[in-house]
């Protein structure tokens, strides 16, 4: 009984071996015509992949490089005449070319069936993943338009280190310009951004750095990623690096600096940066030197010199009259002062001096938000409670604001 089990097993085993080994001779045949259908020769394929007697030879790993790169040809062919394909088939053509490469890589390594290396399509393979360099570089594109962040940096890395693959020697394709491939690691940033690994995009925002890219958007991504990831040390490098090449179109780089100045209360720091980002604001640029007064003013601020803050709200209105986070910040200034003295008063009813502090304060809050709604959400919440402190005859702003 028992060698008859044993002998049943070893039959299932041949079985199992000739169908997969069927599998990869349908599948030749499935490529050989003349309109293969790429996308289920890549399906029947994949158990060719993982079976002992298959999976050592290169065969299999060549028949499913060759349908996902047929798979990434004819998606592409398609955008050439009709203009565009779908987000579904741009998020398809992607991977299958991402695939490919990594099925050629496999297969040029295997030998043939009888053992043989090189096999005899290791030049052919070779040839293609040298080709798959700027379809790489599209995938990309291609997935993060589709919103599949992770393949788009995936493809953008494939990008980067084909030209460095030391498996293909000589045949390996030439790189990009530096710009270029700094370009991409900006994109990959993005990407790695957007799918919310943080690290990752402070890395590829260092590395387009050091190839020598720069733009605006490259030190924003920065700053929001090293402030995500909170790494101090990046964000002070992509606020000086920003700040450097793009001060004076960009009023977050030098805002950062200062920012973790004020933490640690260096006040002659700050005043410091935005002295010398006044002397190199040139005079008609009005509204970049109204922000920068505007933060002065929050310096002076912070530093509790309100006569001083006050000053420089009202010098950055007089540039910009509608720069809304000046309002924002000069009501805020009202407002502390005014709620400073009502909590140091022994009275129960409100002076007429802090009442209208008050009510300044309200009409500028109220301002900012009718000039930038959409950046002022919490103004509604401030005046609601603000209308309600202020009692009898406010009911009515009070409640309008909270239902706002």
């Amino acid at each position: 009984m028992r060698k008859s089990i044993l002998l049943g097993a070893c039959l299932l085993g041949g079985l199992l071996a000739s169908a997969q080994t069927s599998v990869v001779k349908d599948v030749e045949h499935q490529l050989k015509g003349g309109t293969p259908d790429y996308a289920a020769a890549m399906k029947n394929i994949q158990p060719a992949l993982t079976n002992p007697e298959t999976s050592g030879i290169y065969t299999p790993w060549y028949l499913a490089g060759k349908a996902g790169f047929g798979m990434y040809d004819d998606l592409y062919k398609k955008e050439m005449v009709q203009g565009q394909i779908s987000n579904d088939e741009k998020k398809a053509a992607g991977h299958a070319v991402m695939d490919a490469v990594g099925y050629f890589k496999k297969g040029i390594t295997l030998p043939d069936e009888k053992g043989k290396t090189p096999n005899k399509k290791a030049k052919e393979m070779t040839k293609r993943l040298s080709e798959a360099y700027k379809d790489l570089y599209r995938s990309g594109f291609w997935l993060i338009q589709a919103q599949d962040y992770p393949g788009a940096y995936d493809a953008w890395e494939m990008y980067c280190q084909l030209p460095q693959d030391a498996q293909l020697g000589k045949d390996a394709p030439t790189a990009d310009h530096d710009t270029i491939v700094g370009q991409t690691n900006f994109y990959q940033a993005l990407a790695a951004f957007y799918n919310q690994k943080y690290e990752p995009a402070v890395a590829k925002v260092r590395e387009a750095m050091k190839r020598g890219f720069s733009n605006v958007d490259l030190y924003r991504v920065g700053l929001q990623s090293a402030s995500e990831a909170r790494d101090t040390t990046a964000l002070i490098e992509f606020a000086e690096a920003g700040n450097r090449d793009f001060g004076s179109q960009e009023i977050a780089f030098i805002g950062t600096l200062i920012n973790l100045q004020l933490a640690k209360n260096e006040y002659a720091k700050c005043h410091q940066y935005v002295n010398e980002a006044l002397e190199q604001t040139p005079a008609d640029s009005t509204k970049f030197r109204a922000q920068l007064i505007t933060v002065r003013g929050a310096v002076y601020d912070q530093e509790g010199n309100e006569a001083k803050a006050l000053e420089a709200f009202n010098e950055a209105l007089s540039l910009d009259p509608n720069y809304a986070r000046a309002y924002l910040l000069k009501g805020n200034s009202i407002y502390q002062a005014a709620a400073k003295a009502d909590e140091a008063s022994s009275s129960t009813v409100l002076s007429e001096d802090v009442k209208n502090q008050f009510l300044e304060a309200a009409k500028l809050f109220e301002r900012a938000y009718e000039l930038a709604p959409d950046e002022m959400t919490q103004i509604p919440n401030v005046l609601y409670r603000l209308y309600y402190h202020l009692g009898q005859g406010y009911e009515a702003d009070a409640e309008k604001w909270q239902n706002m």
